[in-house]
Order: structure tokens, then C-alpha cells, then sequence
């Protein structure tokens, strides 16, 4: 039998709370920017730039963070979720249709923290 072979996410990350969303440049940053306490009051979401959810689990004080599901299951989500969040911060990109996830994943990149 063959191992399987479990996917890494594919970066950049996003955090998302509310139409706060930071962009980060590995699943090695996201995790050190995030705090237990968002976790366990389950604040918001992480995707990775494909629209997968991710999983975020504490053990002890350590953070780790592992595709929810193999196949993105909510790449509209995410490419909403950034329109939003370009839209509130004055970026015109937001309101462009024919920039669809690729593209917008792609302009985010410059807010990587």
C-alpha cells in the first residue's frame, strides 16, 4: 500500500475576523501571529490562498495549523471575503469581477505582514 500523501497549505494564509482579514506569508507566520485565546473563542477563520479552511488546533501553548479538507471547498468564500475587505480598505480592485481568486490572492500579497 502507498502512504498518503497529505497536502500542505498553499500560502499566502489568511486570517479572517469580521472584514479584518491579515495576509501571511507561510502557515510558519500565521501561526506565530495568532494567539490561543482567538482559537478557543473561535474569533474567525484561516484559508489558505486555494480557499481551503484550515485547521487551527492548540496544544499547550503551541499553535499549529493543517488543511481542514484536500480539495478547496470554499474558494467563492474566500474570493467574497477579500472583495469585502478590498472594498473597505479603498482598494478599486475589490469591485473588479473579471479579477476573480488568482488575481485578488495575487494583489494581496502586498499586505503580507
Amino acid at each position: 500500500m502507498g502512504r498518503m500523501v497529505m497536502k500542505a497549505p498553499t500560502p499566502p494564509i489568511f486570517i479572517v475576523e469580521g472584514l479584518d482579514v491579515t495576509v501571511h506569508r507561510s502557515v510558519e507566520d500565521a501561526q506565530s501571529w495568532l494567539e490561543p485565546w482567538w482559537i478557543k473563542q473561535k474569533e474567525g477563520v484561516a484559508y489558505d490562498a486555494e480557499g481551503r479552511l484550515l485547521h487551527l488546533k492548540i496544544s499547550k501553548r503551541h499553535i499549529s495549523m493543517t488543511l481542514a479538507e484536500e480539495e478547496p471547498k470554499h474558494p467563492s468564500g474566500l474570493e467574497s471575503i477579500l472583495r469585502r475587505f478590498l472594498k473597505a480598505i479603498g482598494e478599486p480592485i475589490g469591485d473588479d469581477l473579471l479579477c476573480t481568486l488568482p488575481c485578488l490572492v495575487e494583489f494581496c500579497q502586498k499586505f503580507i505582514m
